[in-house]
């Protein structure tokens, strides 16, 4: 044997029993000698891939790049093995990569007696092996580029929904707030913002106006020209008073034919200027509907959160009061009632 052959690895010849019978190649630091049974160098969870490998090689004549952890060092390491069989013997050449297992199948080939016919076959066997695994890796990167690209468009995707599903939320929650006549915000909306106004109110010591709107005698107009007239003044209506408030003032439909307002940074007399230009506004406003334009009149009644109101429904409670006098007292007016 050539004592020049370099780099890594280990080449054998081993008897039909699976002995090794003769040393090609050998590291200076392993205890592998002839005799050695080819099984003393593989690591206990290889075993049972080292016995088909052999196997392979008695059925096929070939077996290339097997990878099988083994003792070639004195330490457990993963190896790439190959093998051809010569007659009743096989030569075995492993390495730790397939660069140093390529060069040392070169130079054992080159100085054992192995007939040429079945260097070459073994050597296109080596490239095909080698060729699939290429292969093989290539196909597993495209196939993870695949799923990438499938991921992130998913991804996309779910931010698309995600964005979709805020925004019909957004809408649920507006339409669940939402009076669909009028456009105004609806009893449940008004509460909800009327609370937050008056936490802010006794917090910072502001004060704001409560605004009660009553439509005068509209069972009349429902009786005279029907619902669909009705609503029609109602919606209406509910444009008149819209455009006479403020953006920062939270307008709703209260009830039927009923309107709440609050008017933010004034006390009970600034609220009830505002009560009577729009009341003035309501009578002055020729309505169209299908019957052609109604006239209506309100009555208001006027309450105000001022220090020393203890909750909400208390100055509604009021305004309510003060809309009951306004009705008494003959309608079309403002009533107000100042805080104890």
């Amino acid at each position: 044997m050539d004592a020049g052959v370099k780099g890594p690895g280990v080449a054998v010849i081993l008897q039909v029993d699976g002995r090794i019978e003769e040393l090609l190649r050998l590291p200076p630091d392993s205890l592998l000698g002839p005799g050695v049974p080819f099984e003393a160098i593989i690591e206990g969870g290889s075993r049972a891939k080292a016995d088909l490998f052999l196997d392979e090689i008695r059925q096929e004549g070939a077996a290339f790049g097997w990878e099988l952890g083994c003792f070639i060092e004195n330490r457990p390491q993963p190896y790439l093995f190959t093998g051809l069989r010569l007659d009743d013997r096989f030569l075995i050449i492993c390495a730790p990569h397939q660069e140093s297992l390529i060069r040392l199948f070169e130079e054992i080939t080159a100085v054992t007696e192995i007939r040429p016919s079945i260097f070459r076959a073994a050597f296109r066997q080596l490239a095909v092996s080698l060729a699939r695994r290429s292969d093989a890796r290539a196909a597993e990167i495209e196939d993870l580029t695949r799923l990438n690209r499938e991921l992130s468009s998913l991804q996309e995707e779910l931010t698309r929904k995600n964005a979709e599903l805020e925004t019909l939320n957004a809408e649920n929650r507006r339409l669940a707030e939402t009076d669909s006549l009028t456009g105004l915000l609806n009893r449940r909306g008004f509460f909800l913002g009327a609370e937050r106004d008056f936490l802010r109110a006794r917090r910072y010591n502001q004060k704001f106006g409560v605004i009660l709107i009553d439509i005068d005698h509209f069972k009349d107009v429902n009786d005279r020209w029907g619902h669909q007239v009705g609503d029609q003044a109602l919606a209406g209506l509910a444009a008149v008073l819209k455009a006479g408030v403020r953006d920062s003032d939270l307008l709703a439909r209260y009830g039927g034919e009923e309107f709440m307002l609050i008017a933010l940074d004034g006390d009970v007399e600034a609220a009830g200027l505002v009560a009577d230009r729009l009341r003035q506004a309501i009578e002055d406003a020729e309505i169209a509907t299908d019957a052609g334009p109604v006239r209506l009149t309100v009555s208001i009644g006027v309450a105000a959160y001022e220090a020393g109101s203890s909750s909400l429904d208390e100055i509604i409670g009021r305004a309510d009061r003060a809309l009951y006098e306004a009705k008494s007292d003959g309608r079309n007016r403002v009533r107000r009632i100042t805080p104890a």
